[in-house]
């Protein structure tokens, strides 16, 4: 019983699947967000960015201005691994994550 709902519902998801992509072809075409029957299709043209390194590096800033927003990335971990009672310590803080069933196909 339990092998029948799940390749059915493989067989559903694979429909599922392409009907979407489908959707989401003619909403880019379309170029904006589309709502039916309480399905909403959104589009967006994207969040751009800018390479804020190679524009300083351009802008050739004087040293004290990289330095004065400069900062240190610590590695908790390695600063960790790296101290006496690590081993002992990490049980304490060890945070363990929930169950949980996932259900996909390959």
């Amino acid at each position: 019983m339990l092998a029948e709902k799940m390749e059915r519902w493989a067989n559903l998801q694979k429909a599922a699947d392409k009907l979407e992509a489908e959707i989401k072809e003619e909403v880019m075409a379309l170029g904006k967000t589309q709502k039916a029957n309480g399905v909403t299709a959104t589009y967006s043209g994207g969040r751009g960015s800018y390479d804020y390194e190679s524009m300083a590096m351009k802008l050739e800033p004087e040293a004290e201005v990289i330095q004065e927003h400069s900062t240190i990335k610590v590695n908790w971990r390695a600063v960790c691994e790296a101290t006496d009672g690590y081993e002992d310590a990490k049980e304490f803080f060890y945070k363990p994550g929930s169950p949980y069933v996932s259900v996909r196909l390959k």
